[in-house]
Formats: structure tokens, C-alpha cells, sequence
């Protein structure tokens, strides 16, 4: 038998050739670990990315609803105590929640409506609601007067009392924490 190396016995030469499959099993089971560590990360990177994205729509329609509210010395008005979706689409527990064209046309000269995307917690988009009766956080029995309210979700990272802020936490869950922010 030909070998490379002359000096070294084929035998050797044999049993210096790969890894045995325990070595390489080794190796897979270190790569599938750290591969879910970084698929952990990255999820929460995302769940962080929404959860900005929702901070900044809602600070855009506090402030077309403020300017609203300047130029026509009150908020929209819708009449009733009902949530009205006011994003491009209010999706998943809230899909039945209607538009309302007061409200629409108060805020389309300030703002385009905003896409909330559909994500783990049931719940996407946001919500008006100009009559509501108040009442008690389940979280922490928080005091909620009544008046003129925006209603959203974020997805869970940690729950804070400035996880909502400016507005407060109604209600947190495995999945979510459900906001409620006073206009008035």
C-alpha cells in the first residue's frame, strides 16, 4: 500500500483519519445550541422592534388627536361608550371592533393610519374610544376616570408600571400587556 507518509505505519494511518461519531455528535449538539440561542435572541429583538413600532404610532396619534383637539377646541366625539378601531386594520380579539368617520376624518388631516401587524398576543391594531366609563386596572387596581381613552397591546418583553407610559397598564398576561392612555 502507497502511503504519504513512508515512515508511518498503515495502521496508523487508519486510525488517524476522521472523527468517530460520538466527536461529530458532540459537535451537532453544540451548534443546535447555539443555534437556539441566537433564534432566542433574535425573536426577542423582534418582539422589542414591534413593541417600538407601536411606542412611536401611538405617540404620532396622541399627537394628531392633541392637534385635533386645538384647532376644534374638543376630541372627536363618537357619541356612545364603544372602542372604535382607529388603525389601517384592527385584527384577531379585536377584528369586530368598527371605523368610525368622525374619528377617521379627525385624524387623516394630521396622520396616515397606522398597521399594527398580527403577532402572539390576540390582539392588533388600536383602539378610540371618547365616552368611556373608567374604571380599575385589573393589574393593579389603578384608578381609571372616565373620559377620552387609546386602547393598544404590547407584546411581552417585561412588565413595568412604564411599560405603557405615557398611558397605563390595564391588564397583563403570559402574551401581552394591555394599555389604556386618557387624552383628556
Amino acid at each position: 500500500m502507497f502511503s504519504r507518509f513512508p515512515h508511518v505505519s498503515s495502521d496508523k494511518v487508519r486510525q488517524c483519519r476522521g472523527f468517530t461519531i460520538i466527536e461529530l455528535l458532540v459537535v451537532i449538539a453544540i451548534i443546535g445550541i447555539l443555534a437556539g440561542g441566537v433564534y432566542v435572541s433574535l425573536n426577542s429583538g423582534r418582539i422589542k422592534a414591534r413593541n417600538a413600532k407601536r411606542a412611536s404610532d401611538i405617540s404620532q396619534l396622541v399627537l394628531a388627536f392633541n392637534a385635533y383637539a386645538q384647532l376644534n377646541g374638543n376630541f372627536p366625539i363618537t357619541g356612545d361608550d364603544e372602542w372604535y378601531c382607529i388603525s389601517k386594520t384592527c385584527g384577531e380579539k379585536w377584528a369586530t371592533k368598527s371605523r368610525n368617520a368622525v374619528v377617521d376624518s379627525a385624524i387623516a388631516q394630521f396622520v396616515q393610519l397606522a398597521t399594527d401587524r398580527q403577532s402572539s398576543t390576540g390582539y392588533s391594531g388600536y383602539l378610540y374610544n371618547s365616552d368611556w366609563d373608567g374604571g380599575n386596572s385589573p393589574f393593579d387596581d389603578t384608578d381609571f376616570p372616565p373620559g377620552i381613552y387609546l386602547k393598544f397591546v404590547f407584546e411581552v418583553v417585561s412588565a413595568t408600571p412604564t411599560t405603557c407610559s405615557p398611558g397605563k397598564v390595564w391588564e397583563v398576561t403570559s402574551k401581552y400587556i394591555k394599555c389604556r392612555m386618557k387624552l383628556n
